[in-house]
């Protein structure tokens, strides 16, 4: 199960342990896509301990722009964008897919660099989707296909 977001051809992307990192073209801007993972209980408070991750230890981080949001298919999405001395520009990201939950985080050396790019690469952010393809979403999908025996009165501790 991933979180599917429809780069553009011209960016490069690399993989390192199911997070895929893309580079804007032309930019100094990257695009970290980290796998889904179980939905966490409180989404906020999950989105709010990720920001102050995302920067170095005592960076003074000031939330310049935060929104509730959809994504065009309906999905739920949390943005928040950032900014800290040390640690550049930010635009966190947080989807939610029915038991599941995914983020990205785009990173930029500074603001200006970011409000560049921001109105495309929200776009892109409102074109985030699941891909429950490679893995069941519930419990009935382990069965799908399967037919199951009908269940016979002739068998042990039938009368």
């Amino acid at each position: 199960m991933d979180l599917i977001l429809p780069l553009p051809g011209d960016w490069s992307v690399e993989s390192r342990d199911g997070t895929r990192i893309a580079h804007v073209a032309g930019s100094s801007i990257t695009v970290t896509i980290a796998p889904l993972i179980p939905r966490p209980d409180d989404p906020r408070r999950w989105a709010q301990a990720a920001v102050v991750e995302a920067y170095p230890r005592g960076a003074a981080i000031e939330v310049v722009h935060s929104a509730d949001a959809t994504t065009d298919d309906g999905w739920p999405l949390i943005v928040i964008q950032t900014q800290a001395q040390p640690g550049g520009a930010r635009i966190h990201l947080f989807y939610t897919f029915l038991v599941y939950a995914g983020s990205v985080l785009i990173a930029a050396p500074d603001g200006t660099t970011l409000d560049a790019h921001r109105a495309a690469l929200l776009d892109l952010a409102g074109k985030g989707r699941p891909d429950f393809e490679r893995g069941p979403v519930a419990l009935s999908q382990l069965w799908a296909g399967v037919e199951l025996l009908p269940s016979s009165s002739s068998g042990p501790g039938s009368t």
